[in-house]
């Protein structure tokens, strides 16, 4: 590998720089790290100049060339910033507007098999796709999903959730790892490594990395042992350094879950934000049991089920996406518009006698129904915009009708 490309990768991957896109000058300093630069007062060289926290400083130019050096080092590895970088820093702070941070440290926490993975996968996904997040606005960018548990449904998950939100499953944006990777025997290097590189190939900027869950990739550490939990926060606070990402780990609660993460409280301390989900009535709610800088929220949703189509034997397969509760119903006044062809189709799947029609079926009713029609994939296209009204449902062979969807009259 010759300097050039190995200057590349190194740039991609993050190695000697807090954020991993920064670039340095030849003291080491990053370039522009967290403000503008401005012009220098004292100069190190024709054309170099200061960035804070060094700007500012009248007597600067008047130290000794190797305690400048020695001080952007060491300001370089701290993390030493101004008051002005701080405050530049802070505005723009966060992945999820109002419930976590970036970069941060959280943990999502509730019982075993009450749906975390769920609500998990939606957020993931709702910041590849750059989506609101229940009603909570979200950078866009990539994700790294350490899915250590639950490996054999993601696949359908996966797809339950594109098929919902009407998404293009191949849009790249989320990386998975479907084994689990031990955060304390030097796991995080790796995980900070294989995000920056897989977003810069994406052109994508690295957001969000899960760890599903913490039990599983902390094998032989004790987490009722304060001990044992410092060295998993030291080396999730490592990831956060590394990665310059929010990291977010799934973790259970104790048989309360009134009394919050399960094992050592030293988590509890080292977090920024803590998420808890308990269920009740097949309604899953989540709070913010720890919030270091936003209010207090809850947000209540239920898991869906979405039909899949079927298997080589000919049973359904199914899975379910998170969809909000809180939300009410529109008003009549409120209710969708819906253009012509789109009623005809609702009508179409409506009277199949089947719960579902398939595509092969619906387009050749469409073409009978709209004669005129030259494209084969005007129906598809129809398809597609109830998909995101939330009328109709959808895979790659069906069709069918949402059971809470608001139907226009006369359909």
């Amino acid at each position: 590998m010759d300097a050039s490309t190995n200057t590349c990768l190194e740039s991609a991957i993050g190695i000697g720089t807090a954020e991993g896109s920064q670039h340095t000058n030849s003291d080491g300093l990053p370039a522009g790290s967290g403000s503008s630069a401005s012009p220098a007062h004292g100069s190190d060289g024709p054309g170099e100049t200061i960035v804070a926290p060094y700007d500012g400083l009248t007597r600067w130019g008047k130290l000794a060339d190797e305690d400048r050096r020695t001080f952007r080092a060491l300001a370089s590895s701290l993390g030493a910033m101004s008051v002005p970088q701080t405050l530049g820093r802070a505005a723009g702070d966060w992945l999820v507007k109002g419930l976590l941070g970036s970069p941060s440290l959280a943990v999502l926490a509730g019982s075993p098999g009450v749906g975390k993975s769920f609500l998990v996968l939606d957020l993931e996904l709702s910041i590849v796709h750059g989506l609101n997040w229940h009603g909570m606005r979200t950078r866009q960018g990539a994700v790294l999903y350490v899915a250590a548990e639950g490996g054999a449904g993601l696949a359908k998950r996966l797809e339950a959730w594109h098929v919902h939100h009407g998404q293009p499953i191949d849009r790249p944006g989320l990386l998975v790892i479907d084994r689990a990777v031990q955060l304390a025997d030097e796991g995080t290097v790796d995980l900070a490594k294989i995000l920056r590189l897989y977003a810069a190939a994406a052109d994508r900027v690295p957001r969000l990395i899960v760890v599903d869950t913490l039990a599983r990739c902390a094998i032989g550490l004790d987490e009722n042992k304060a001990q044992d939990m410092g060295k998993l926060i030291d080396a999730a606070e490592n990831l956060k350094r590394a990665s310059g990402c929010c990291v977010l780990l799934v973790h259970h609660t104790g048989k309360d879950a009134s009394r919050g993460l399960r094992g050592s409280s030293a988590l509890t301390g080292a977090i920024d934000s803590g998420l808890i989900v308990t269920a009740e009535q097949g309604t899953l709610r989540m709070h913010t049991a720890k919030q270091k800088d936003d209010r207090e929220r809850t947000l209540t949703f239920r898991l869906q089920q979405m039909p899949l189509g079927h298997d080589v034997d000919g049973d359904p397969i199914s899975s379910c996406v998170a969809v909000d509760v809180d939300q009410p119903l529109p008003s009549p006044s409120a209710q969708p518009v819906f253009t012509d062809r789109q009623k005809a189709v609702i009508e179409m799947v409506a009277d199949w006698p089947n719960p579902n029609i398939s595509r092969r079926d619906l387009s050749k009713r469409y073409r009978d129904r709209f004669q005129h029609s030259k494209r084969r994939k005007d129906c598809a296209d129809v398809v597609k915009q109830l998909v995101q009204k939330g009328v109709l449902g959808a895979d790659r062979d069906r069709v069918w009708l949402n059971s809470e969807a608001l139907i226009p009259s006369g359909t």
